[in-house]
């Protein structure tokens, strides 16, 4: 799988900011080198934690952090594939994460902005909308690429689309390990949209905007 860097980024050994690492501990990067990534995941904090097919830097380490707006995956057979989500699926993403114009803490205490974009977020940072929707795509690529990377059989763009939006909210790694994903890809379709009800929870407790937003993404995903 081929990775483009699209900012100039710091590649990190942990999700921590740069300015709180040592200089053994991060990585310069400029925008437009493109490497080789033998595998990823959800690094947390708005991070992929990256396995590339090189040691980079003059650490010789090949797992870094990166942030995942600094990144472009290119993953393979996805432009054969012709999957990309559909304005129907970013409009559903949009109506459930909400547009917010400042910055605001969200439950996790994590500044977070637009259309739910946790990366370089500060205290009263502003956006507008069009703004916030072009972010929005760009992010929801690494979120497809996610999605892409644990599908084993066909997908349907309506199936597509709510699996995207999931992914969007629990991340690319809980998708990947998620039961949804494994009835799936079993073809089971009917268990894989009940499955989708079991991720409306927040310490424990069911939140009702993720009730909502599981029903809507199973009623997607049976469409």
């Amino acid at each position: 799988m081929k990775a483009t860097i699209t900012h100039s980024t710091v590649f990190k050994d942990s999700p921590r900011p740069s300015a709180e690492l040592t200089a053994n501990s991060k990585l310069d990067v400029p925008a437009g080198q493109e490497l080789e990534v033998l595998a990823y995941r959800d690094g947390g904090a708005n991070h992929l934690k990256i396995t590339f097919n090189q040691n980079l830097g003059p650490q010789r380490r090949n797992t870094w952090y990166v942030y995942k707006d600094h990144i472009q995956l290119e993953q393979p057979g996805t432009a054969e594939s012709g999957l990309h989500i559909s304005e129907q699926g970013l409009a559903l993403i949009k109506k459930y994460e909400g547009f917010r114009s400042r910055s605001y803490l969200c439950p996790s205490g994590t500044w977070t902005i637009g259309y739910g974009s946790t990366h370089d977020v500060t205290r009263g940072q502003w956006i507008s909308e069009p703004e916030a929707a072009a972010r929005l795509r760009r992010e929801v690529q690494i979120y497809e690429h996610g999605v892409l990377a644990a599908l084993k059989v066909e997908a349907s763009q309506a199936q597509f689309d709510a699996l995207v939006s999931l992914c969007y909210n629990i991340g690319v790694g809980a998708i990947a390990r998620s039961s949804v994903m494994r009835f799936h890809n079993r073809r089971d379709f009917a268990a894989a949209a009940d499955a989708f009800l079991l991720w409306n929870k927040g310490g424990g407790k069911e939140i009702p905007g993720l009730t909502r937003r599981r029903r809507e993404e199973r009623s997607l995903y049976l469409t």
